[in-house]
């Protein structure tokens, strides 16, 4: 006879099975929902701006005060140091963010862009000194440059709070979809258990 942990195979499946069956109603409406924020993120741009730029300052806030608190705790003025320094910085990011929220937010764009010239240039780096591939690294090292250099410096301001929310919304519906398709796959497994 099959056991698992020490019961029936049947027996696990049968206690297991209604949870399944309950389970696939409330990962569909999960994933609707955050399918509805995420149009609602993406056509409430301000709004969506705003929302991340307080989220972003409360956490900074707590970075910044746990790492005080740190400081006062720990042995040895490196780390004490460290930590100060952290905290304070960390409560002047958070001070900006909950002062100018939507702008602060718009912030992370221009950080995206930075990140996008470093890794231009890493890949362009890679090129020259790369045998194969070389042209397929030059390629892709001067798309995120040019990327790179368009978001951090060239976008207006409008642009980036736009791309922001839009960037925000499209990962939230996508998950939401992505929901919505787990859903149907348990649906149809319990359906199949079933024999219905």
């Amino acid at each position: 006879m099959n056991a698992v942990h020490g019961r029936p195979q049947g027996a696990a499946i049968g206690t297991e099975f209604p949870r399944m069956r309950r389970a696939w109603g409330w990962i569909l409406a999960y994933g609707i929902l955050l399918i509805i924020i995420g149009a609602i993120a993406m056509f409430n741009p301000v709004g969506t701006n705003m929302a991340i730029g307080v989220l972003f300052g409360l956490m900074l806030g707590i970075a910044g005060i746990v790492s005080i608190v740190a400081g006062f705790r720990d042995f040895g003025w490196q780390s004490k140091l460290v930590d100060f320094l952290f905290g304070a910085l960390a409560l002047v990011g958070a001070f900006i963010f909950l002062a100018m929220p939507v702008l602060s937010a718009a912030s992370l764009i221009w950080a995206a862009g930075i990140f996008f010239i470093v890794n231009g240039v890493v890949e362009l780096y890679h090129g020259f000194k790369a045998d194969e591939d070389r042209a397929l690294l030059f390629i892709m090292g001067a798309i995120d440059l040019l990327l790179g250099l368009y978001i951090a410096f060239l976008m207006p301001v409008g642009a980036q709070i736009l791309a922001l929310a839009w960037l925000v919304g499209l990962g939230l519906i996508f998950r939401g979809l992505l929901l919505a398709f787990v859903a149907f796959r348990v649906r149809a497994m319990t359906k199949r258990l079933s024999g219905g």
